[in-house]
């Protein structure tokens, strides 16, 4: 069992007729937990979110090394990410993408904007989009090495093809920042001056990625050392 991104219903895999012996085992033997396909951040809102300030993180990031930007840490709006259109106010409501409610629907069952993606560079089938200035999300990172970093971005343009800036801290201080091109092509882009190569030390950091101007897609970054 697992969640229809179209509608955000519980659906379960074919039974046949419930009406039917067969059709009715079959059923209660696909919606076994054991079965199921098991959604990490549904689970922690279930068991875990509705008081909670904290975050967690998603899977295990690795610097150096890539960091997909669909994994940021699980955890409610406004305290692991936020996203202007957050909300879905019914299940059978229609995809509006004007309207006031998230946009996307893929991978991951919060606000952010996920959509799919078959950029080949290397990419895991997803990415962030509808990326409106004032959003953000945060990552948990765990750093191999104490040394010098560098960060590039796969980055693309969105549909409307606005030039936007996206922007990455590290434990509170901004390291990079990016522009798009005005098209919808993947590209692997450098970090914009004046921000430069910079220190990471051995263990846990705090990452955000936060939109300084809409009309990037973002598929990625790469923490790449230097030394």
């Amino acid at each position: 069992m697992m969640l229809d991104n179209n509608n955000q219903q519980l659906i379960a895999a074919p039974y046949g007729d419930i009406l039917t012996a067969s059709g009715h085992k079959a059923l209660l033997n696909n919606i076994l937990f054991d079965n199921c396909s098991k959604r990490k951040d549904v689970l922690d809102a279930l068991t875990r979110q509705a008081n909670s300030k904290l975050t967690m993180p998603y899977t295990k990031l690795r610097v150096p090394g890539i960091i997909q930007a669909v994994d940021y840490d699980m955890g409610r709006e406004g305290i692991a990410y936020h996203d202007l259109r957050s909300e879905r106010l019914q299940i059978d409501e229609p995809r509006d993408w004007n309207a006031s409610k998230t946009r996307g629907g893929y991978y991951r069952n919060d606000g952010v904007d996920i959509e799919t993606n078959s950029d080949e560079h290397p990419a895991n089938g997803y990415n962030v989009g509808f990326m409106d200035a004032g959003e953000w999300m945060k990552y948990t990172v765990w750093v191999n090495k104490s040394g010098i970093y560098q960060v590039k971005a796969r980055i693309s343009g969105s549909k409307d093809f606005a030039i936007g800036k996206l922007s990455v801290e590290v434990d509170n201080h901004t390291v990079a920042s990016f522009n798009n091109v005005a098209s919808d092509k993947w590209i692997s882009s450098g970090t914009i001056a004046p921000y430069k190569p910079f220190y990471m030390s051995k263990g846990a950091h705090q990452m955000m990625i936060k939109v300084e101007a809409k009309g990037c897609r973002l598929n990625w970054l790469e923490f790449i050392s230097e030394d």
